[in-house]
């Protein structure tokens, strides 16, 4: 459960054009490690958001919402 203010709604839309651009701009390999920060975009709507990885699969990464 996350609560934003809407105060600071512009400030989190930038945030989200800005994670979205350098996401979609690095083609740097990551290997991903439990307990790492990394962004993570989701299969229905392609949005990018800020995550933090909880377990790896062989197939699959499970991360949580950072915000």
């Amino acid at each position: 459960f996350y609560c934003q203010l809407s105060t600071e709604l512009e400030k989190l839309k930038e945030l989200g054009a800005q994670l979205k651009q350098h996401c979609e701009a690095d083609e740097t390999a990551f290997v991903p490690k439990v307990g790492e920060p990394c962004c993570a975009q989701t299969s229905g709507e392609g949005a990018w958001y800020r995550t933090m990885v909880k377990s790896i699969h062989k197939d699959s990464v499970a991360v949580s919402l950072v915000d």
